[in-house]
């Protein structure tokens, strides 16, 4: 039996929608319209594949996010920025029906078990909403989308063997090759907090990115494998806002 769940990323957006009625109860402010910033960021990525019915397919599998980006006002209160993020994200303990299932059943040593980390860079295109500044801190809600580019994915595969009527696992590293798809696309929810003074601001960063399309290249006669990437992630940065004689008093 295949091992499934139900999708279960209520938590994420049950999380997300505090912060977002939190920042609801502040008016917008005026910002620096205009202003460009540039920073960095980094943290904890969380990834796992599901169903294009959004039946989660797998367990948790832990990785990093890591993204430079750049920051324009165009309204007092609209902000648009644009990431080139690296993520090594992906999922554990998947069943190998979604990847191996034609070769599986020929293998005298039959996976079992699989678990794959893919290494991507995307570009995450993204609109936020700032809220009334409290004693320097200004948080936002955003929206967006993004494209990945797959650069490498690696699998580790569990195969099970007889030896005397024993039976031997073995765990074995091993390419993805083709079967993961060259891109993918997103859609992105999120919701942040920058704080600091003068032209330095630091920001706290939470988003739950939710696959839009296929990533599995591989065929099975045996189930539907169209698998998307689905990452919720929490990261810390910086920026530096470049000076503008146009700022509002």
């Amino acid at each position: 039996m295949k091992n499934q769940s139900n999708f279960k990323n209520w938590h994420v957006f049950y999380y997300l929608g505090l912060l977002f009625l939190f920042t609801l109860s502040n008016n917008a402010y005026s910002q620096q319209k205009g202003g460009l910033s540039f920073g960095a960021k980094g943290g904890l990525a969380l990834g796992n594949f599901s169903t294009q019915n959004h039946i989660q397919v797998g367990s948790i599998q832990y990785g990093m996010h890591a993204a430079g980006f750049a920051n324009y006002s165009i309204l007092d209160y609209l902000d648009v920025s644009v990431e080139v993020l690296y993520s090594n994200t992906g999922a554990s303990n998947l069943s190998p029906e979604y990847f191996y299932a034609m070769e599986n059943a020929i293998l005298p040593s039959k996976i079992v078990n699989t678990s794959i980390i893919t290494h991507q860079i995307s570009i995450p295109i993204l609109i936020s909403y700032v809220f009334n500044a409290t004693e320097g801190i200004y948080p936002r809600v955003y929206i967006g989308g993004d494209i990945g580019f797959n650069l490498k994915s690696n699998s580790l595969n569990t195969s099970k063997t007889s030896f005397n009527g024993n039976n031997i696992f073995v765990n074995q590293y091993e390419s993805m090759g083709t079967r993961m798809a060259n891109n993918d696309f997103g859609a992105i929810i999120g919701t942040a907090i920058s704080f600091g003074k003068e032209n330095i601001s630091y920001t706290i960063d939470a988003r739950y990115r939710l696959g839009l399309s296929n990533i599995n290249e591989s065929t099975s006669s045996y189930i539907n494998s169209e698998l998307t990437r689905d990452v919720f992630s929490i990261m810390v940065g910086v920026a530096y806002k470049l000076s503008n004689n146009n700022q509002k008093q």
